[in-house]
């Protein structure tokens, strides 16, 4: 039995509201009175499962006037709750906050009308009120629960609030996750499964009509209601239909937002119609099992990935954590840790983190890449701490050695300067018009993880030698697009930068970036030969912008002394869009060879 209550004598109050809570299975019941002046009495409950709800009673009488409130009602819970009212006033305010716990009531009289405010997740609360003369108003705040309030009064004006999430500006309040929005609520379940899941969580679960995952995730919890594994290929669709009937729960891995199915329910149906409710990540589990701090250490993930981003994050005395897409990833990270010089890299498997069959193995790169037949159980994080190697820098300058190349490359120097004026941005696109060796797009995505560039190339064998360079170099992501400028360009995204360093003196090239370009993105072009050099004075007429003059000179040995051997100038055009009409009025004129392509050198 739990109790809650509140009492105020004749001479220290004129009227109360008594508010009674308890979390459980026990009875509640709540009682107020005064000599004078309304009341509300109000009993609470919620239960284990996160569905139980009762009423207390609670009376209020006044000598020399009809004024009473009551609330009659009784449910089935446990638990225990407190309360108490002190005051001056003839008139009381209460308040109530329940999270799954045992919470504390205080009723304060301060005026002439009761107040009550009732705040709870998970439980479906039930409020009644009468009043004779007066306007008794009552708020209930009900996140996750079904609220039914009545309120009748007799020569009054109630006022009644019953915000609720999922019900709309009508008044009226649908089911938890079956509102006109059709939103959805994700639960992020751990490998400890139902017992490692929040009671909130539980509460969502276990009210669900429908609940969605995969199947590993489906026999974690207890059975009851439809599940529905997700199909292959892997759509959510069918979530948005089904939640615009039902209540639909989605099951995901720790934290539905971290490489996981919440982001792509974000993407799909928007931030409003998703509820995310997350559990550990493996990355913050694998942190805590190390004891590295989560802020420093890079996150790869290999699921539905190319391995070959991992080489972008390795250089000596670097931590990496890899997610593993199976219990091979392990293995194929040790081969490929080899191959780029780090074998000597110490690692450490860590599978099903915080489930009960929890296990860590540690060795070398070198030792697991000579054991190809070793698997690990499919839940599994590979941690990395580099040893020595040759780990490249994210600066742009790459030595040109480093790409695979048939002389179509832009040099070290210049493409330093190159991606300067480009000014890669975290998130923006590049347009590489002209791709080549795909030196350019590749160090702009080296910048930042979360880069993008596409390279357009007219030759199938330099589209190919590129897309090599960029999973070697740890971008694999690189999108190469083979076909001829202008008309490659028809449908791509629309760009935050452009570079063209190829195909400069074709038709419409120029004008058809300049166009795709987005206010305040960048372009730049890089010319060898005189034309090309001609046709950059003719842009910057039309367009704006600055022309740069780059030479570069190595030293090469004369004798018995030491000479410099200059490269071929290279005159660069740098403009940003500002969303204005060109500086000129007509096209520039382009040459007559228009099948030319020189990628700067």
């Amino acid at each position: 039995m739990a109790e809650g209550g509140a009492r105020a004598e004749p001479d220290s109050a004129a009227g109360l509201a008594g508010v009674g809570v308890a979390a459980a299975s026990a009875s509640v019941s709540a009682s107020a009175s005064a000599s004078a002046g309304p009341g509300v009495g109000l009993g609470f409950a919620a239960g284990a499962a996160g569905v139980r709800r009762g009423l207390g009673s609670g009376s209020a009488t006044a000598s020399g006037g009809a004024r009473s409130a009551s609330g009659p009602g009784s449910g089935p819970a446990s638990g225990s709750g407190s309360g108490s009212a002190s005051g001056p006033g003839p008139g009381c305010s209460g308040s109530v906050v329940a999270v799954g716990v045992e919470p504390s009531v205080s009723v304060s009289c301060v005026g002439a009308e009761p107040s009550v405010s009732v705040s709870c997740v998970g439980v479906e609360p039930s409020v009644s009120a009468s009043s004779v003369g007066d306007e008794p108003p009552v708020s209930v705040v009900a996140v996750g629960a079904e609220p039914s309030v009545s309120v009748p009064c007799v020569g009054s004006d109630p006022s009644v609030s019953v915000p609720c999430v999922g019900s709309d500006s009508s008044g009226s309040v649908p089911r938890v996750g079956v509102d006109p929005s059709g939103s959805v609520t994700v639960v992020g379940i751990g490998d400890d499964g139902w017992d490692g899941l929040s009671a909130a969580a539980r509460a969502v679960v276990a009210r669900a009509d429908v609940v969605v995952g995969a199947a590993r995730h489906l026999a974690l919890i207890p059975a009851g209601g439809e599940r529905l594994p997700w199909p292959s290929p892997f759509a959510v669709g069918f979530v948005a239909e089904s939640a615009a009937r039902r209540r639909v729960c989605v099951l995901a891995s720790g934290d539905p937002m971290f490489y996981g199915v919440g982001a792509t329910l974000v993407r799909e149906l928007g931030a409003a119609r998703v509820t995310v409710v997350p559990a550990p990540s493996s990355t913050s589990l694998a942190c805590a099992r190390l004891g590295w701090p989560v802020q420093t250490v890079p996150v790869v993930s290999a699921v539905g990935r190319p391995l070959a981003a991992l080489a972008a994050e390795l250089t000596a005395g670097a931590r990496v954590l890899l997610l593993s897409a199976d219990g091979s990833t392990p293995g194929r990270a040790a081969v490929l840790l080899r191959e780029r010089g780090f074998g000597t890299s110490a690692l450490t498997v860590l599978e099903h983190l915080g489930g009960p069959t929890e296990s860590v193995w540690s060795g070398t790169a070198d030792a697991l890449a000579a054991a190809p037949e070793r698997r690990f159980a499919d839940l599994n994080v590979l941690a990395i701490e580099c040893g020595p190697g040759p780990g490249l820098s994210r600066v742009p300058g790459l030595p040109d050695d480093a790409y695979a190349h048939d002389g179509q490359l832009t040099k070290r120097e210049i493409r330093a300067v190159t991606l300067a004026a480009l000014g890669p941005r975290p998130g923006e696109l590049l347009w590489d018009v002209g791709a080549g060796s795909g030196s350019i797009g590749i160090e702009w995505m080296r910048v930042h993880p979360s880069c993008s560039a596409i390279g357009f190339e007219a030759r199938e064998d330099r589209a190919e030698r590129a897309r090599a360079n960029a999973a070697t170099l740890g971008v694999p992501g690189l999108r190469v697009v083979v076909g001829h400028a202008p008309d490659v360009l028809a449908g791509a995204p629309t760009p935050d930068a452009i570079f063209v360093g190829g195909g400069l003196t074709v038709d419409g090239v120029v004008e058809r970036c300049w166009a795709a370009l987005r206010p305040g993105g960048r372009l730049v072009a890089n010319a060898v030969v005189a034309e090309t050099e001609a046709d950059l004075l003719r842009c910057r007429a039309l367009y704006g912008g600055e022309l740069t003059r780059l030479q570069v000179a190595r030293s090469t040995p004369v004798g018995r002394f030491t000479g410099w051997r200059p490269a071929m100038p290279v005159t660069q055009w740098a403009v940003t869009k500002s969303g204005a009409e060109p500086v000129g009025s007509t096209s520039p004129t382009r040459s007559a060879d228009a099948t030319r392509s020189v990628e700067g050198e």
